[in-house]
């Protein structure tokens, strides 16, 4: 059997750590995105999710630290920090509240429930993030 592959096939097939790193980030900024839309009630909740560029603007300093975190709880505090921005609230003075509070899950459930924007049990989806996950 004869390789028809050429060097520039093979060369393309590699990924450096920053090109799967910057992969896995937009992938999981989708995911919730995707989540929030599916979840949400709030037109204007849901429309921010779908804004690339400010959930990207939102998300994104956080990320260092979010993807070493449980997927529940990356997703938790990327949903509460898109609600911040979507209701006018100081998004990092809100983020460092949440993480001084003493049950930052609860602080964050609390709060985007109270405000309608999702359901407290929209977080028990054991696959949080699944396309058409259901609570």
């Amino acid at each position: 059997m004869v390789d028809i592959r050429t060097s520039s096939d093979v060369d393309m097939l590699h990924f450096d750590t920053a090109q799967m790193a910057a992969i896995t980030q937009a992938h999981f900024f989708s995911r919730v995105a995707g989540f929030i839309a599916d979840q949400t009630t709030v037109p204007a909740y849901r429309q921010a999710a779908l804004d690339t560029t400010l959930r990207t603007s939102l998300w994104a300093p956080h990320w260092p630290t979010l993807r070493d975190a449980t997927e529940h709880d990356a997703a938790l505090f990327m949903c509460f920090l898109l609600a911040c921005a979507t209701l006018g609230v100081d998004s990092t003075r809100a983020a460092e509240a949440v993480r001084q509070s003493s049950q930052p899950d609860m602080s964050m459930k609390l709060f985007l429930s109270e405000r309608g924007l999702l359901r407290f049990s929209a977080f028990d989806v054991p696959d949080l993030t699944r396309p058409g996950a259901q609570a």
